[in-house]
């Protein structure tokens, strides 16, 4: 089986990779959390501009009825003529003020309900606008089409004011719905924040660790030996395949080195001692025998003088 050699700048890089990792990670959640808070807020912006658009619809819608009555119940040409150019210009907005409704970005089922309320805003406008030509060309208004035209009012006021409600439905549930995502969001990247400290952490304490252990045994074992009375059978654990359990592995064979050649030291010194002893004994031997020659040379001497 292959085994990748985990060497220290391996080591360094892996844990460099894990920090970019986890810096992305955070970018990712950063990026995730302001974008879902922005769509929020987009929603919650269109939701405020539909609302006031209504509210303005609403408005106006009021005015076209106030603007006929004006009309009905002008003296003078003059204040008639003031109100249908009011009744114009509250037709104009009140018409672009329903396009701008239709047109906005909302949920489908409001997009339903503005289609079905605008035929009936629209002929309400035709109707006021109707009424308000008539009775400019000093032709009567008849009780039953001033019903009509009440009763128009009436049917439209009670569509607009449900229809506000499902708007203003809307736009709270979009804030609920908002500040719900921005609350997640928020978590999301405080819990990814925490995974990417804890992450640093570990791996920077694993890091410390495979490299400092290490190298704080062979310090200690380095100190054992230069103290003079170092244990030459001590060996340190190969625990590692980087460039410390290279370095352990070197000072385990510099030990057995040393080992063996102190012990072929302590050899030579035994062998020495031993021939010291052989060549003392041999001297000794070497002088008992000269003494005894000396000796002997002597008496030789001393019986040639007595034969003279």
């Amino acid at each position: 089986v292959l085994r990748m050699r985990m060497t220290i700048g391996r080591k360094l890089f892996c844990y460099d990779a894990l920090v970019w990792i986890v810096t992305g990670a955070v970018a990712l959640a950063g990026y995730w959390g302001v974008s879902r808070v922005g769509h929020a807020l987009d929603a919650m912006t269109t939701a405020s501009r539909a609302l006031r658009v209504h509210v303005e619809l609403d408005m106006l819608h009021d005015a076209l009825r106030g603007d006929v009555y004006r009309i009905l119940v002008a003296d003078t040409p003059e204040e008639r003529q003031l109100s249908m150019a009011d009744l114009d210009e509250h037709a104009r907005d009140f018409r672009e003020h329903l396009n701008r409704l239709r047109t906005m970005p909302m949920p489908a089922e409001l997009q339903q309900e503005v289609h079905a309320v605008e035929p009936g805003l629209n002929d309400f406008a035709r109707a006021a606008e109707s009424i308000a030509v008539t009775a400019a060309t000093g032709q009567g208004l008849s009780g039953t089409r001033r019903e009509d035209f009440e009763h128009a009012y009436d049917v439209m006021q009670d569509q607009i004011q449900r229809l506000s409600n499902r708007i203003g439905t809307s736009a709270d549930g979009t804030q609920d719905s908002a500040a719900t995502i921005a609350a997640v969001a928020g978590r999301s990247i405080q819990i990814t924040w925490l995974l990417t400290a804890l992450c640093l952490a570990v791996g920077g304490i694993l890091i410390t660790r495979s490299v400092a252990r290490p190298i704080a045994a062979i310090r200690a074992a380095i100190r054992d030996i230069a103290s003079g009375e170092g244990d030459l059978t001590r060996r340190l654990t190969v625990a590692s395949r980087d460039e410390i359990g290279d370095l352990a592995r070197a000072f385990n064979q510099f030990m057995d080195r040393l080992h063996d050649i102190i012990g072929q030291v302590a050899q030579t010194s035994a062998t020495v001692a031993s021939a010291s002893q052989q060549l003392s004994a041999a001297s000794s031997q070497l002088s008992r025998g000269a003494h005894q020659q000396a000796a002997s040379l002597q008496q030789t001497a001393a019986s040639l003088e007595e034969m003279t």
